[in-house]
């Protein structure tokens, strides 16, 4: 029998009215990351803390570029993923040394192992989402700005490599459904006008996103999150998904306008920023989203990751604000 927070968030999905708002919460746990059986105990203990009604499950940001890269530094402070320094990728030809990973070895095999130990433990009580990132953004994460030059310079060597993190993306994603994931938070650092043009996007970005997408069997439980300002909003219309995140306050659309431009459930409602800086702000602009959806084709949450060391008093004011949010005709929930 599912939970009633596995009923919740298939009726927000599905278009219906919960019988409350559904929210989700979610940061790094970077004191924890590096050990598959430190994450997930992290993770467990988070979602039984708070009670959320979905689990993004969040390995450390560099995890699917791990074993290409192998040129990690020590992580500087708690706010930030370890760093590829200097970048993996750094001459035209290493485009070429890039080579599937298998599944079953290294950091893809660890990052499996961790989710599996988290969606066991878990069992029915939540729906857990699983972080999957774009393979532009995998190559953004290897070459940095070298991307940009590839796509000028280098097009046919950069596209062989996109094939080659995208199949290996294609098997991590079909693993992860198998590892007992119940939904994909499909990131993409990539889908902005900031660094690149839409039209190459079309030609390096989108083409990739969507066959690591179409390995994901049900669209439905798919939430899009297009990271930094000046994005693609539109690609939540076009690609396989059901569910759109972005970082309202330094991208368009509000969160009103989103409501009209797209059919997707909206994932959003408060600026992640504001966590760590002011819990009136987050409990203010949780209750102003919730005023304006009602719950409905909305589940309420950060625009991006919550930095952490957040204070947890910003935590339990989103929670306030769900349980002090009332229907229309005056109704709690």
């Amino acid at each position: 029998m599912n939970s009633a927070c596995h009923t919740r968030i298939q009726t927000v999905l599905s278009g219906e009215t919960p019988d409350r708002p559904a929210f989700a919460l979610w940061h790094h746990f970077p004191e924890a990351d590096r050990s598959p059986e430190e994450l997930a105990a992290a993770t467990v203990a988070f979602a039984h803390a708070w009670r959320p009604d979905l689990i993004k499950h969040t390995p450390n940001g560099m995890y699917a570029v791990e074993d290409w890269a192998r040129l990690f530094a020590d992580q500087p402070s708690l706010d930030v993923d370890p760093d590829v320094v200097p970048y993996a990728l750094n001459l035209p030809i290493d485009w070429r040394r890039i080579a599937k990973l298998a599944t079953t070895e290294g950091a893809l095999a660890r990052e499996l192992g961790c989710l599996r130990r988290v969606c066991e433990e878990i069992g029915e009580e939540f729906p857990v989402y699983m972080t999957v990132f774009g393979p532009l953004t995998l190559a953004g994460k290897l070459a940095g700005p070298g991307v940009a030059d590839a796509m000028h310079e280098n097009p046919d060597e950069l596209h062989e490599a996109l094939k080659t993190i995208t199949e290996t993306m294609v098997e991590f994603t079909i693993a992860v459904r198998e590892a007992g994931a119940d939904g994909l938070y499909f990131a993409t650092q990539y889908a902005s006008e900031l660094l690149l043009t839409g039209q190459e996007h079309e030609v390096f970005g989108a083409p990739y996103d969507r066959a690591v997408l179409e390995a994901w069997d049900e669209p439905a439980s798919v939430i899009l999150h297009l990271c930094g300002g000046d994005i693609f909003f539109d690609l939540c219309n076009t690609y396989p998904v059901g569910a759109v995140s972005w970082d309202h306050g330094i991208s368009k659309p509000s969160f009103s306008e989103a409501f009209d431009q797209t059919d997707c459930v909206v994932v959003a409602g408060m600026e992640e920023q504001q966590f760590p800086l002011s819990v009136d702000t987050v409990y203010r602009q949780a209750r102003e989203s919730l005023g304006f959806s009602h719950g409905q084709r909305h589940i309420l949450a950060p625009t991006c990751v919550i930095p952490s060391g957040s204070n947890d008093l910003s935590l339990q004011a989103v929670l306030d604000a769900v349980k002090n949010h009332r229907a229309p005709g005056g109704n709690p929930g």
